[in-house]
């Protein structure tokens, strides 16, 4: 048992709002019928032995009520000593009745008053505390209490009190004056209780009940000095005081007292309708009644008048801190929907605003707008790495330095992600590039990404230009400076690129691509070519073919795979793509089989994350192999080196397609940064080296003696499928078969050819096909590709 619980009498149920449900408990039954026992003593012999009954058993119930908070271990223990002591006063104020303390007096007070007193203020001070317990953030609520509490004290003296006032004995007037004002205070302070908290437990009950009984029997005795005749004793009263003392007492044995203080964290919000209803009612009622009935003297005048002035002040006071507390909510309001809530800074509405505002300001001072879009490189990497906290972190301690290296009047915001916008004004574009140097030194040191650990990271920064006659949207402007960034980050990441003109052609051109896409997707329009792959002894016998899409558009003419993929997939169009083109490879696969039936031939398609991430993508490939007429081994799907890290979310798909007897390979591979340990948590089979770790070994001993050691450590792995790319003359040819590589391909061997012309060739040397589709064919580009912005669309 533990000490909140105390000796209860049972474990009760609970209602869902924490309210206590409890049957009637025997000591609640014993309690009644003690009372109804007093009572009957009482009432038979007042002046005797049923008076001197009635003290003790009143003083008796006051002492459970001081003990029963000790009982029953409740807390906060402050707040509950007040009530201990409050009930031991109590009991000592029942004993005015008996000599000698009848005659005990406090100046011109006698002593049992000034002792019931106490225990009122005590009991008042311990209905604050709870308040504050369970509503210490509502302000509002000490003003309401108060207001209402004058508000019932008025009423009381205009109907009750304000006669007292006219009393010869002024002490006599000041005690009785001051007991109904007090019981009201408690009672509104119970009433603030419950609608504070949210709910009204069954102690609390009890205790407004004795509180409702104090208050009718201190009315009643207030009258009775001014309209009965002195020393004229009503037995019924001092009856409505034992069962009020009944009351006080049941509530603070209660064993539900421990919900009168319910924990911080369970503390349910306030009831702030319930608070509006009550202040009206004791606030304007009494008002009404203070001017409807007659003034009876001076001193009425006085206290009518300052009551009245306390209730406007604390009204005053509360329409004050209400409306603080609504701008201060509008305020708040107005900044979350202004700012990002991980980072604090602007959100992507508010930043369309300030570019909007900044290119009005530019275009009065005729400078131009700059926005500077700036993402992370690698992102993802961290949190895959530490998780999505560490790359809040990360973005966080990114957003707190970024106003350190700005200057006045610009602004910076969160796009979302790990992107972020500055958005500023320069005279010229050495003011941008300025910006742009002044945004990286926020990458100088390492970003936090947990308290223990840094990460360096570099930033990918497109810079664009509005001049103050540019038609261009701020959506447009946005776009650019995306643009650019994104331009940047295929250059190799870490790059600061401004919109120019070249880029502009380049977008336009996208954006066409896009729109084109957009309109023909579902007819899937383009084609593929082919290119062999070489193995065997000398590496001269054919052994497959690697399919490359390719897409002649009827408006735009002949566009590069290296520029419709991305936007493919910018477009979620990949997958639709994607298995198109494995449709085609198994035809035109069944048609080399058809053409050439004494060579056991397979394919190979590049496969992108995106693709194994539709959920038909492993179930489509399956289908369209065995609708051609091929087993799944005909096919090879190779995931470039450089998305690896972006393919071990779905290795399951991987791992499904292997079973199914699909071949998974790694393309490109020497040309990223995959590590070793990569290489074996995949489901893959083989391994395309890339051509950067071929081309050179032909005239450069270092290079033959890298890849020499790259083929053998793939072997060491189990790795058997490999394929040498980018082979261009036969010295290169020699040396891969002296190291060991048991496969090949690249120009030597012939370029991509259309399905139709290797169909043709097979068909024309049924022995020999290898011989006749090797063609003579111009040398292949140099490693260091053009840049983007140099992309020509060939007109249909």
């Amino acid at each position: 048992m533990t000490r909140s619980e105390g000796p209860m009498e049972g474990r009760p149920t609970t209602t869902q709002d924490g309210a206590g449900r409890y049957p009637i408990l025997p000591s609640t039954a014993v309690l009644i019928v003690f009372v109804a026992l007093v009572a009957a003593v009482y009432l038979a012999a007042p002046d005797g032995i049923g008076g001197a009954f009635a003290i003790v058993a009143g003083m008796s119930l006051l002492l459970a009520s001081a003990v029963g908070p000790l009982w029953r271990g409740v807390g906060p223990r402050p707040a509950w000593m007040c009530v201990t002591a409050a009930g031991v006063f109590l009991a000592a104020a029942t004993l005015d009745d008996v000599e000698p303390f009848a005659s005990w007096r406090v100046g011109p007070f006698e002593y049992g008053d000034v002792a019931t007193l106490v225990a009122y203020s005590l009991l008042l001070t311990w209905f604050a505390m709870l308040i504050r317990f369970v509503s210490d953030r509502d302000r509002s609520a000490m003003f309401d209490t108060g207001a209402a509490c004058v508000g019932a004290t008025l009423a009381l003296w205009v109907t009750i009190l304000a006669p007292l006032s006219t009393v010869d004995d002024l002490a006599t007037g000041i005690v009785w004056t001051a007991y109904p004002p007090l019981d009201v205070a408690m009672i509104v302070f119970a009433v603030h209780l419950c609608l504070a908290s949210g709910r009204a437990p069954l102690p609390l009950r009890w205790l407004v009940t004795g509180l409702l009984l104090w208050l009718l029997t201190d009315s009643i005795y207030a009258v009775q000095q001014v309209h009965l005749a002195e020393g004229y004793d009503v037995p019924a009263l001092e009856l409505l005081y034992l069962l009020a003392h009944a009351c006080v007492a049941r509530a603070f044995t209660h064993p539900a007292l421990a919900e009168l203080s319910p924990a911080a964290e369970e503390r349910p919000p306030s009831g702030t309708r319930g608070r509006r209803a009550a202040i009206v009612l004791f606030t304007g009622l009494p008002a009404v009644i203070a001017t409807a009935i007659p003034e009876v003297g001076t001193v009425d005048t006085i206290v009518r008048t300052v009551l009245l002035a306390l209730i406007v002040a604390l009204l005053f006071v509360r329409i004050t801190g209400t409306m603080t507390a609504l701008s201060d909510a509008r305020a708040e309001s107005q900044w979350r929907a202004t700012h990002d809530p991980l980072t604090g800074l602007l959100n992507r509405a508010a930043l369309v605003d300030a570019v909007a505002e900044q290119r009005r300001r530019d275009a009065v001072t005729g400078a131009r707008t700059v926005v500077l879009f700036l993402d992370c490189d690698d992102f993802k990497r961290v949190n895959d790495t530490w998780g999505h906290l560490a790359g809040d972190t990360l973005l966080v301690d990114l957003a707190r330095r970024l106003p350190g290296v700005l200057r006045e009047g610009e602004r910076a915001a969160r796009n979302g992600g790990d992107e972020f916008v500055v958005v500023s004004s320069a005279r010229n574009d050495e003011d941008a590039l300025d910006l742009g140097r002044r945004v990286r030194r926020a990458f100088e040191s390492p970003l936090r990404v947990r308290d223990d650990r840094v990460h360096s990271m570099t930033p990918s920064i497109g810079i664009a230009f509005a001049a103050p006659g540019d038609r261009c949207s701020t959506d447009d402007l946005l776009g650019r400076a995306d643009a650019a960034m994104y331009a940047g980050k295929q250059r190799g990441k870490g790059r600061t690129v401004v919109f120019g003109e070249n880029l502009a052609r380049l977008t336009h051109a996208r954006a066409a691509i896009g729109d084109r896409l957009g309109q023909v997707a579902a007819s899937e329009p383009w084609d593929i070519e082919l290119q062999p792959v070489m193995s065997g002894p000398g590496l001269r016998t054919r052994c497959g073919w690697e399919v490359f899409p390719r897409w002649h558009d009827e408006v735009l003419g002949e566009v590069p795979p290296e520029v419709f993929l991305p936007v493919a997939d910018q477009l979620g169009l990949l997958p639709t793509l994607g298995a198109g083109v494995v449709r085609r490879a198994c035809e035109a696969l069944t048609r080399l089989r058809e053409a050439s039936p004494g060579e056991d031939l397979w394919i190979s398609i590049d496969v992108s994350p995106a693709e194994l991430r539709d959920p038909g993508y492993g179930a489509a490939v399956v289908d369209a192999v065995r609708e051609a007429g091929l087993t799944p081994g005909s096919l090879s799907l190779e995931l470039t080196e450089a998305t690896l890290s972006d393919v071990i979310g779905v290795a399951g798909v991987l791992m499904e397609l292997r079973e199914a007897g699909v071949r998974i390979v790694v393309d490109d591979y020497g040309e990223g940064a995959a590590s070793l340990g990569m290489l074996t948590r995949l489901p893959i089979d083989g391994v395309k080296i890339h051509r950067c770790l071929v081309v050179g070994i032909d005239g450069n001993p270092a290079a033959r003696e890298r890849l020499g050691a790259v083929i053998a450590l793939l072997r060491t792995l189990g790795l058997h499928h490999i394929v040498a790319t980018g082979v261009e003359n036969p010295i290169q040819e020699r040396l891969l078969v002296e190291m060991g590589c048991p496969a090949a391909q690249g120009w030597l061997y012939g370029p991509e050819l259309a399905v139709e012309e290797v169909v043709a060739a097979a068909l024309r040397d049924q022995d020999g096909l290898h011989d006749v589709i090797t063609l003579a064919v111009p040398p292949p580009a140099p490693l260091a590709a053009a840049p983007p912005e140099e992309l020509r669309l060939t007109p249909p």
